[in-house]
């Protein structure tokens, strides 16, 4: 895909998975009962402009590095064994 400036459309996927528990107060079947499930998420980071220019990210529009520290600290961390 192209941007309206004709600058490409670059994208960058990462999947992340946890565990989460819960349990249906009330519920007659299984669910009533403690469980847990394991969730992934996938996290799509998308560029119009282009990629970075220089430095040690040059050619990259997120270092996988940087883009797994962010979701893992405001989601993954907050939701894993939760």
């Amino acid at each position: 895909m192209w941007a309206e400036g004709g600058d490409p459309m670059i994208t960058v996927t990462k999947e992340f998975s946890f565990d989460c528990a819960h349990m249906l107060t009330g519920h007659e079947g299984p669910c009533k009962n403690l469980h847990g499930h394991t969730y992934k998420l996938q996290v799509e980071v998308t560029s119009y402009s282009g990629v970075q220019e220089e430095g040690p990210s040059k050619g990259m529009i997120v270092d996988f590095k940087d883009l797994k520290q962010i979701v893992k600290e405001l989601i993954v961390d907050k939701l894993d064994h939760s």
